[in-house]
């Protein structure tokens, strides 16, 4: 359960995963995934969907 990082990519636990299953809508698991890439990117995760 130990967080790994390169110059790249940033590694966490399968307990940082968000919450992926059949029962939410695609509207509910594109949110969950925003949330938990805002919370654990942060102002990388911003800077790298301005670029694109």
């Amino acid at each position: 359960n130990k967080n790994y990082e390169t110059g790249e990519w940033r590694i966490l636990p399968k307990s940082y995963l968000p919450e992926d299953n059949s029962e939410l809508t695609e509207i509910e698991a594109l949110y969950k995934h925003l949330v938990f890439a805002l919370k654990y990117e942060g102002t990388r995760f911003l800077l790298k969907t301005a670029r694109v």
